[in-house]
């Protein structure tokens, strides 16, 4: 888990949890694949190494909150929150 003074200093993260994701929320923010059980599709992600491309925003009404935009490969990219930073670590 991340917390908000290793968001705003790590510029590289390391996904170690799967995110199970309904596939209308599955355009273009994490890398997926499909893998087909008793009928139903549910998308997986990979974990992978993604990198800060961004400031990291904070607020002064809400000082448990953080927003940091982050990066895979060329397209890929998504944001770092309060809300899913127990799906990452800093990575080495």
């Amino acid at each position: 888990m991340i917390t908000k003074e290793q968001a705003m200093t790590a510029t590289r993260f390391k996904q170690v949890a799967k995110l199970d994701l309904e596939p209308r929320l599955a355009y273009g923010s994490m890398r997926m694949t499909m893998e087909k059980k008793s009928d139903k599709i549910i998308p997986l992600a990979k974990p992978n190494n993604w990198r800060a491309s961004g400031k990291c925003k904070t607020w002064k009404t809400r000082p448990e909150e953080f927003k940091l935009p982050i990066k895979f490969g060329l397209y890929e990219s998504s944001y770092l929150t309060h809300e899913n930073c127990n799906l990452f670590e800093v990575a080495e």
